[in-house]
This record gives C-alpha cells, structure tokens and sequence, in this order.
C-alpha cells in the first residue's frame, strides 16, 4: 500500500491534558510493538518527516481535515516512540468535545496519518509483518 494515506492505529498513549490551557501529549506509537495491522514501526521512521515537515503536522478532530484542533507544537522521536504535544486547542465546538471526552477518559489512545515510504516484510514468531522502517507524517 506505498503511496497512499493510511490512518494507523499504533500503540500509542495519551501522556496528559492541560485543561486549563487546552494541551494534549503523548505518543502516536511505541517503538517494536506490533499493532492491530500487523505492522510494526522502527525507531527513526519518522525522523525525516518530522525534520521536513514538523510544523506542518496538524492535530486533526477524527482525521477529519475540515475539522483541525491545532498543529503539533512539539514533535519528535524519544527512546519510546513519537511523541507529540499540541498546541493551544481553540475554542471550537469540536475541540471542546474532544476536551470533554478526555476528561471523561474516554479517549486515551490516538492514531495517526502516515504515508509509507519504505517497509519490509519480516517474520516474527512465525507471523509475516510489515516492519515500517520510513513514513511521511501528515496528522
């Protein structure tokens, strides 16, 4: 599927929520796991995106393009996996929902919007995966 844009649910976390100032952090994804997809991501995947395009990576509302919260403030890869924190969320109706959902612990994991630039396939414990070893970030 090189080439077109896929919306990966990773392992990632919610970290915290700001309320107060209308701040998300956590990670997209953790490095080595393997996901629902059967793909896994590497360390430095997203090394050069973020290097190329970091501040025009948007935090959208459910990967709807119509719909953004913010830009990513701060993006970058750690020893975990790609961590994210946005900045202020505007007051949107759909931003203040998102707010709302997270205080209620409703949402606690995110997903991501990738195209992927290069991938192999591997085996691990018997089981062919996609190991994503480069991807361009758009959300």
């Amino acid at each position: 599927m090189k080439g077109l844009l896929e919306i990966k649910d990773f392992t990632g976390s919610v970290q915290d929520v700001d309320f107060k100032n209308r701040i998300v952090t956590g990670y997209f994804n953790n490095w080595d796991s393997i996901d629902s997809d059967g793909d896994v991501i590497r360390k430095g995947a997203g090394a050069k995106t973020i290097g190329e395009r970091g501040s025009d990576i948007y935090y959208l509302n459910q990967h709807k393009w119509d719909q953004p919260h913010t830009r990513d403030n701060i993006l970058k890869e750690d020893g975990s996996g790609t961590y994210f924190e946005t900045s202020k969320l505007p007051n949107t109706t759909y931003s203040n929902d998102a707010l709302v959902l997270y205080q209620e612990g409703i949402i606690k994991e995110h997903n991501f919007g990738l195209q992927v630039v290069k991938a192999n396939q591997i085996k691990i414990e018997g089981k062919s995966i996609r190991e994503i070893v480069e991807y361009k970030l758009y959300e």
